[in-house]
């Protein structure tokens, strides 16, 4: 969350697959789509600044946009079911979607062999917080890097990702919630659940 905001919500992590090669990521929440050389620009200016003496380059390039709705794009259409992004898999928070595909993926191949294959469906709880998140940032009720970065200081790492599993308990979510502002959070669930 080091990097110039711009007005967004934008950061840059880093995934080490080795001593020598890494995953670096530039992303953004934006309803608006950059042209590759703000990416580029951004990537460059990170890496000057925290990584100022090594030598490095770009092997691999991959550019792409994740939807951050809780609507799924298509419905289940006869013997055609929607996975994935189609069926709003993808948490509409944060773009967390590897392991939750996974996880629909076995779902549905178990429904399959009972012979009940459908869309698998999402927890209401969870797509309630979703939304309640996605109207802070939209909003700008609060700032997405303050928001963040709140999480993962006040948060055991090991919790936050539980919770984007969708796998945390009533008890680990009140503390989870706990950490964050709560009159911003709580005016946008009322909006989001109540009104919405």
């Amino acid at each position: 969350f080091r990097i110039d905001q711009a007005g967004e919500f934008r950061f840059v992590y880093v995934l080490p697959f080795s001593k020598k090669k890494a995953l670096v990521e530039v992303t953004f929440f934006s309803k608006d789509i950059c042209t590759e050389d703000v990416y580029e620009d951004i990537l460059s200016d990170y890496m000057s600044t925290y990584y100022p003496h090594l030598k490095y380059r770009v092997t691999n390039r991959e550019i792409g946009k994740i939807p951050m709705t809780t609507s799924p794009f298509s419905k289940q259409n006869g013997r055609i079911i929607p996975i994935g992004t189609n069926n709003a898999t993808v948490k509409p928070s944060s773009g967390y979607a590897f392991v939750r595909i996974q996880n629909e993926v076995d779902e549905m191949a178990k429904l399959i062999l009972e012979e009940r294959p459908r869309a698998i469906g999402h927890r209401k709880k969870y797509i309630g917080y979703d939304k309640t998140l996605l109207n802070v940032l939209v909003t700008n009720k609060e700032e997405g890097k303050k928001i963040f970065s709140t999480m993962f200081r006040d948060n055991d790492p090991a919790r936050v990702l539980k919770f984007l599993n969708e796998e945390t308990s009533l008890i680990e979510e009140f503390s989870f919630f706990n950490s964050l502002p709560r009159w911003s959070f709580t005016k946008a669930w009322i909006e989001e659940n109540v009104f919405g």
